[in-house]
């Protein structure tokens, strides 16, 4: 079986944040065709001192390595009058050393980098060797842009990443995407080979979602997403502020939000004692949670890839409400495997409709539940997988 050195900027894990769970799903996925060696150059914080046990038996070794905020690019600041993106970091001479031949000793044939921040650390430490392979998840200058689009930071970050994208996307031996969007966007570039690498989520044997709860109290709208990731914070900010008042004008109903993802003190604060919101934090079993909502809501107004949160509340059964950019780079149709609605009145229509027609609700929970086992189940992984690993069919 062939090796390959998988780096992550998060330590893998099939149950909490979207990076953690998609770096999960591949680690898996590749592991039935390669002997992985995980390398997680940790940006986030030093909470994990191992990966969870359903991840390390897919991995022949591991490693968890902090990398402190460094140096910024010279010239960069002078350029834009700020500083380059926090999880941009370039490392040093002697922990770039230490990595190179820690990785070499290892011979691996291939080398797997999750998310494009962390080329400053892999192509060195790869150089003159085996190919790397980079999933960019989503393409970060088109996120970024997006963002300033919507009234949220990120110009200036827009364009420190589409200058490093141009500088060093072509040192990829292959490129991959969560969506044929994003692929098609990256191929417009004249790049490596670029192809489409879905999401996937685990399908449970049993759908979760109980069904809307006819005149029962409070509805119950649930939103999966960390604070730390700025498009999450501005869907809270436009469903508290744009849609539940809408919602509870239309159906003469209170509806609350019910929110689960990590929280840090200093995000958090801004949403505290906001009438309509319930914290859930970061939970390892979100199943409860599907089983009891109304529906699950995808809000937003920026971003990038394609949204695990809405895969998963498929895999559950949920009924899901999103923006039309909220799902975009899933192949779904309005009306058939959830409902589509653009601006905060359309948005509360559509919730309105869900709690008011549960055969509408329970129709979308079938069709979508059958849409994601077909099309993002970890089967669909495991042939692309097998195909990397052994292209002529071998």
């Amino acid at each position: 079986m062939r090796t390959l050195v998988f780096f992550s900027p998060v330590v893998p894990d099939f149950r909490f944040q979207g990076l953690a769970m998609r770096a999960a799903q591949n680690l898996r996925a590749l592991a039935g065709h390669f002997r992985i060696h995980l390398r997680v150059l940790d940006l986030y914080g030093p909470e994990r001192k191992a990966p969870p046990e359903d991840v390390v038996r897919f991995c022949a070794s591991w490693r968890i390595q902090a990398v402190p905020a460094g140096p910024r690019p010279s010239g960069w600041r002078r350029w834009t009058g700020r500083a380059v993106p926090e999880e941009w970091r370039e490392p040093d001479r002697a922990s770039l050393r230490r990595l190179s031949e820690e990785v070499r000793a290892l011979e691996p044939d291939a080398a797997w980098c999750f998310r494009f921040y962390l080329a400053p650390w892999v192509l060195p430490a790869m150089e003159g060797g085996a190919p790397v392979w980079l999933d960019v998840d989503e393409v970060e200058s088109s996120v970024r842009r997006r963002q300033a689009k919507a009234g949220l930071d990120g110009e200036a970050e827009a364009a420190f990443y589409q200058k490093q994208e141009s500088r060093l996307l072509p040192r990829f031996a292959r490129i991959f995407a969560a969506s044929g969007c994003e692929a098609e966007c990256l191929r417009a570039r004249v790049l490596p080979p670029v192809a489409a690498w879905p999401n996937v989520v685990d399908i449970p044997a049993q759908p979760e979602w109980a069904g809307p709860r006819q005149g029962q109290g409070r509805a119950v709208f649930l939103f999966v997403g960390s604070l730390g990731h700025a498009p999450n914070r501005d869907a809270i900010h436009y469903m508290l502020e744009e849609i539940l008042p809408r919602y509870r004008a239309r159906a003469g109903r209170e509806g609350v939000l019910a929110v689960a993802g990590r929280a840090a003190a200093a995000h958090a604060g801004k949403f505290s004692g906001r009438p309509g919101l319930r914290w859930l934090g970061e939970l390892e079993d979100l199943a409860p949670h599907y089983r009891e909502c109304d529906a699950v809501v995808v809000p937003l107004r920026s971003g990038g890839g394609t949204r695990i949160k809405i895969l998963e509340a498929f895999a559950h059964g949920c009924p899901v409400v999103s923006t039309p950019l909220g799902a975009e780079g899933l192949e779904v149709v309005d009306k058939r495997e959830l409902l589509l609605a653009e601006g905060p009145e359309n948005f509360a229509t559509a919730l309105q409709e869900l709690l008011e027609k549960p055969e509408r609700a329970a129709a979308l929970s079938r069709a979508s539940r059958d849409w994601a086992a077909r099309l993002h189940s970890p089967a669909v992984l495991d042939r692309a997988a097998r195909e990397l690993a052994h292209p002529s069919g071998g």
